[in-house]
């Protein structure tokens, strides 16, 4: 197990982490795992052991969604998945994919939306971004574990201008917090490289996007700010709308939402629950997923 100093843990959870340690053991993790999942007993999911738990490389292969994974449940994105929790917005996302010929995923992590997408619509043309080499290299092995030949990941970011940037990786057991900030930081970095998504549509004879989701950590501003050309065919945006993090970048929730209303979208709704996003709408410390429109 993992080392974790229990006493910067709330004192329900250090009680709940006593009885999670026996499902540490994988004959019953597996045990927990059917009677979650096929038992449907929800109220059990206080037992499951949270990622800080495990090992790092406590690796298992499992499906979720028709999609195998190789997963790593020291990790949050990982964990998530193999712990099959239920996610509304991520089923709307495949709503749009179902319906979509070309596909952008800014910000691809393991993989995962990328490969659900495909199982969802094997016939789109997926193109993923995903610039940690570790994150990368999932995805390509978890590629590699299904029969998806439309799908490609490309080891870069996408940005408003072509550069090279520093990916802060700010919490050892969740990659999918590493992000981009504008000062620099003593956290743990990689170099990677950046590029506009007009850069690339246009390199690669993309005429036409139907799809683009883009979570990026906050760095959302500047890659709708290197899409100007691609944005002008109006492709469906189901993004990330985390205020706080957008502010780490000198940007804000409202400003997206004007930003893509000079850009021509007209209809914006939280993926969750459908509710309108209007002018009207308190943005403060929201979180969750926008998708944005244009309705002729």
């Amino acid at each position: 197990m993992s080392a974790i100093n229990n006493k910067k843990l709330p004192l329900k959870t250090r009680f709940f982490n006593l009885f999670r340690l026996i499902f540490l053991l994988y004959p019953f993790e597996r045990l927990l795992r059917f009677f979650i999942v096929n038992g449907k007993m929800e109220f059990l999911r206080k037992l499951i052991p949270l990622p800080l738990q495990y090992r790092p490389e406590t690796f298992r292969i499992s499906e979720k969604g028709g999609v195998q994974f190789r997963l790593d449940l020291h990790q949050s994105v990982d964990h998530f998945i193999y712990w099959l929790y239920p996610e509304s917005s991520a089923e709307r996302l495949l709503e749009l994919a179902a319906n979509s010929k070309v596909i952008l995923d800014v910000g691809a992590n393991i993989g995962s939306t990328a490969l659900f997408m495909a199982n969802i619509n094997p016939e789109a043309v997926i193109h993923a971004f995903e610039p940690h080499e570790g994150n990368f290299t999932k995805a390509q092995k978890n590629l590699s574990l299904n029969k998806f030949n439309k799908v490609t990941f490309h080891r870069f970011g996408l940005g408003n201008k072509n550069e090279s940037r520093k990916l802060y990786e700010v919490a050892t057991e969740n990659s999918g917090m590493n992000r981009i900030l504008q000062e620099d930081s003593p956290l743990p970095f990689t170099e990677i490289s950046i590029r506009t998504m007009d850069d690339f549509t246009r390199g690669h004879g993309v005429e036409k996007v139907d799809l683009i989701k883009v979570d990026v950590e906050g760095f959302e501003m500047n890659v709708l700010g290197g899409a100007e050309q691609t944005l002008k065919s109006f492709p469906v945006l189901f993004i990330e709308l985390d205020d706080n993090n957008l502010r780490m970048n000198n940007f804000n929730a409202a400003m997206l939402v004007n930003h893509l209303r000079n850009a021509g979208y007209n209809s914006f709704h939280r993926a969750d629950t459908m509710t309108p996003i209007s002018e009207t709408t308190d943005f403060t410390d929201c979180h969750f997923d926008l998708i944005a429109e244009k309705i002729c």
